[in-house]
């Protein structure tokens, strides 16, 4: 391994989750399934919610694996599936609940609902999605359909039992707890 090819940056979940990249992250076959449960996903909700800008919410190590860097950067993520996904999740649950009393917002907060929703689908695209899940345990399939069913991504049918696996539960988990806030 050259050691020199090695880079180590601290960047803010705005930047990973950045409206205007181009970067997808992909996590790759051998990665095991999405198995953060409610323990996880409260950890994480309540560091979003109570610690200030600057708090560090873990690693997420990646490979740059793309072989065109300029058009659709691809970075394959080697550690921190399962914090990357769940945080994409989050941001579903908040562009759902933004996007449903939109009507009570004004122009600026409207275009935030965008800015929002290009956090999950690259700019200027219908359906590249800026974070690829693994297939196993249906994670993929369950995802593409979650993120069509709340109009992320153009329609495509609902994987069978979705409801009953993972990624719509967190999803679910989080849209229950923004609505406790905002609502």
């Amino acid at each position: 391994m050259n050691i020199n090819n090695i880079n180590v940056n601290k960047y803010p979940v705005s930047q990973v989750f950045d409206p205007d990249s181009k970067v997808i992250f992909e996590i790759p076959k051998y990665q095991r399934e999405y198995t953060w449960g409610s323990r996880e996903w409260e950890a994480l909700f309540d560091d979003l919610v109570e610690n200030d800008d600057g708090y560090f919410l873990g690693s997420i190590i990646c490979i740059n694996s793309a072989t065109d860097s300029i058009n659709a950067p691809k970075f394959e993520v080697v550690d921190g599936q399962q914090r990357l996904t769940t945080l994409s999740l989050f941001l579903a649950a908040l562009y759902t609940t933004l996007n449903s009393c939109k009507e009570l917002l004004d122009e600026d907060q409207q275009s935030d609902i965008l800015q929002l929703k290009r956090k999950l689908v690259l700019k200027k695209t219908q359906s590249d999605i800026r974070v690829v899940p693994q297939v196993q345990g249906s994670n993929r399939d369950d995802y593409m359909g979650l993120l069509a069913k709340i109009g992320i991504i153009p329609k495509r049918p609902m994987p069978k039992f979705a409801g009953l696996r993972r990624i719509e539960k967190a999803y679910n988990y989080f849209k229950k707890r923004i609505n406790a806030i905002v609502f």
